[in-house]
């Protein structure tokens, strides 16, 4: 089977999407956009006027504004590169520990990374949390 052949096998035999032949296919045009703002764009405006309005850590700016935690990051470390932004202070993540970088507007000096906390501190705290939450499943009387 040559060329010649397939091509008139496709356009006669396998006439294509919903009976469409291979003719009408090609002259198919598509809509355009009413509005060629994408939503890419927005959502990195919305970001950007969080971050000069107040400071916000990247999980809060991608809740906000509708952007994935991942791109968030990456358009972050490149304002922080060209000295748009910078870290304003550190919070606490899930595990309790001041890792969160929390961003604000401006090119001013970074705040201080906290120390990490010792093996000691970490346990103290593991306890306290344990003990207040073996008080509140007393307190309801959810005891295991």
């Amino acid at each position: 089977m040559g060329r010649e052949d397939v091509r008139d096998w496709i356009s006669q035999e396998n006439s294509g999407v919903h009976g469409q032949t291979e003719q009408r296919r090609t002259n198919l045009k598509f809509p355009r956009r009413k509005n060629n703002i994408r939503v890419g764009a927005i959502a990195i405006a919305k970001m950007l006027a969080l971050v000069m309005e107040e400071c916000y850590s990247v999980e809060e700016i991608s809740q906000e504004c509708g952007l994935a935690v991942q791109t968030v990051r990456r358009y972050m470390k490149e304002l922080y590169k060209n000295k748009v932004i910078h870290i304003v202070d550190w919070t606490e993540d899930a595990r309790g520990i001041r890792t969160v970088k929390v961003w604000g507007f401006g090119d001013k000096p970074d705040a201080e990374k906290p120390k990490n906390i010792t093996s000691k501190e970490a346990c103290a705290k593991y306890r306290a949390k344990m003990k207040q939450i073996k008080l509140m499943q007393q307190m309801t009387g959810q005891n295991k």
